[in-house]
């Protein structure tokens, strides 16, 4: 099954050679690591509210999705990506479980708009990967 450790999500919206950052998430509220659940109060560890989760763990200025057993998810507040013809950005650090599936999956509005391969998943935690994802 697929854990995905998440450090930094950065929504934004491309205009022209600028870009308006439209949601940031450091999850630097999360103080320390947990096996318990966070997915039910995800909202008291994230900058703004709105946020919904499931089977999503603290680890000390991140988050764990996911476990042995289980899919997990971290869904954003609802945004409104209308202007500039609806094109954004994603942007995210993230590396994968020991020996799990080196891909995360993207939806938006409950449809798969993008896979990401080649997380890294060989247990040297901590190496993250930066991920941009352009989508419309």
């Amino acid at each position: 099954m697929k854990k995905i450790y998440a450090l930094l999500a950065v929504l934004c919206l491309t205009l022209g050679l600028s870009a308006q950052v439209v949601l940031t998430e450091d999850f630097t509220k999360i103080k320390d690591s947990s096996t318990t659940s966070i997915a039910k109060r995800i909202n008291d560890y994230t900058q703004d509210s709105g946020w919904t989760a499931d089977w999503v763990y603290p680890c000390t200025g991140k988050v764990k999705i996911g476990k042995s057993d289980a899919f997990g998810y971290i869904q954003t507040p609802e945004l409104d990506l209308s202007f500039n013809d609806g094109r954004f950005l994603v942007e995210f650090d993230a590396e994968a479980w020991k020996g799990d599936s080196k891909s995360i999956n993207i939806y938006m509005n409950d449809e798969l708009v993008a896979t990401v391969d080649e997380l890294e998943n060989n247990g040297s935690y901590g190496e993250y990967k930066h991920f941009s994802v352009s989508l419309s």
